[in-house]
C-alpha cells in the first residue's frame, strides 16, 4: 500500500499559514542577522577599548620606568659624594685631591624628567575614562606626586644649596650640605615610586615581558651614548675651574695678609 504525503492546503504557497510561516522565518533570520552584526560589533569595540586601556596604562608605566631609571642613577652619585664628605670630615686636607668628585652633587641637582605623559594623564578626563580603573589612577597619581616631591625636596634643594654654599671650595662649606639626609630621602622616594609602579602593573595584569615589548616600540631620546664624552668634558672643565679658583684664592689670601 502506497501512502502519499501531501502538503496541507493551509501551508501551500499562497495560503495564510504559509505566509505566516514565511513571515516568522524572515523575523528569525533578521533577528539572527542583527544579533550577529551588533554582537560582533560589541565584541570588536570591547576588544578595541581593552587594547586602548592597556596601551595607555603601558605608556604611563613606561614613563614611571624612565623616571625610576634616572633616579636610580643617583644611587652611585650619592654614595660617592657622601663618602667624600666623610673622608674630608676625618681629614680636611684631602679635599684638594677629592674635590673633582664633588661635581656629582651638581649632577644630582640637574636631573630632568619628561612631563609629557604626566600632563596627558593628569589633564585628560578621557584618559581616566579609558583606563576605567580607579585604583590604577590613584596609584599613578601618587607616583607623580612622589616624583614632584623628589624634584622639590632633593633636586631643587640641592640646587639651592649649591647657590648658597660653594661646597667645592672649603671643608666648612662642604659640611653645610646634609648629604646623608638627602641620600636617605632619595632612597625613600625611590622605594615608594617602585611600589606605586608595581601596583599599577598588578592591577591590570601587565607583565614585565609586556613592558619590554612596549619599550621596544618606543622612540626615546637616549643620551647614554654621549654620556662618556660628556662626562669627560665636564671633568675637564671642572679641573680647569678648580685650578683657576685655587690660584685666585691663594693670591687673594696673600693680598689680605
Amino acid at each position: 500500500m502506497n501512502i502519499k504525503l501531501h502538503t496541507p492546503k493551509s501551508l501551500k504557497s499562497g495560503s495564510g499559514l504559509a505566509n505566516l510561516k514565511q513571515f516568522l522565518m524572515s523575523i528569525v533570520a533578521t533577528s539572527i542577522s542583527i544579533i550577529l552584526t551588533f554582537g560582533t560589533a560589541y565584541f570588536v569595540d570591547k576588544n578595541k577599548k581593552e587594547n586602548e586601556k592597556l596601551e595607555i596604562a603601558k605608556m604611563i608605566i613606561f614613563d614611571m620606568d624612565q623616571t625610576i631609571k634616572k633616579i636610580q642613577a643617583n644611587d652611585s652619585l650619592f654614595d660617592s659624594v657622601c663618602q667624600i664628605q666623610l673622608q674630608v670630615a676625618q681629614n680636611p686636607a684631602c679635599l684638594d685631591s677629592l674635590r673633582l668628585g664633588l661635581v656629582d652633587v651638581a649632577n644630582i641637582g640637574m636631573i630632568k624628567f619628561s612631563e609629557t605623559t604626566e600632563r596627558v594623564f593628569s589633564t585628560s578626563i578621557e584618559t581616566f575614562n579609558t583606563i576605567g580603573n580607579a585604583n590604577f589612577v590613584d596609584a599613578a597619581t601618587k607616583f607623580y606626586i612622589c616624583r614632584q616631591s623628589y624634584k622639590d625636596d632633593i633636586v631643587g634643594a640641592i640646587s639651592r644649596d649649591l647657590e648658597e654654599h660653594s661646597i667645592l671650595m672649603s671643608p666648612k662649606a662642604l659640611f653645610q650640605f646634609d648629604l646623608a639626609e638627602y641620600r636617605l630621602s632619595h632612597h625613600n622616594y625611590l622605594r615608594l615610586m617602585k611600589q606605586h609602579r608595581n601596583y599599577c602593573m598588578q592591577l591590570l595584569d601587565i607583565s614585565d615581558d609586556d613592558m619590554k615589548e612596549f619599550a621596544e616600540r618606543q622612540v626615546i631620546d637616549d643620551l647614554d651614548a654621549l654620556k662618556e664624552s660628556d662626562d669627560s668634558l665636564s671633568k675637564a672643565w671642572a679641573k680647569e675651574f678648580f685650578h683657576h679658583m685655587n690660584i685666585v684664592n691663594q693670591a687673594n689670601q696673600q693680598y689680605k695678609e
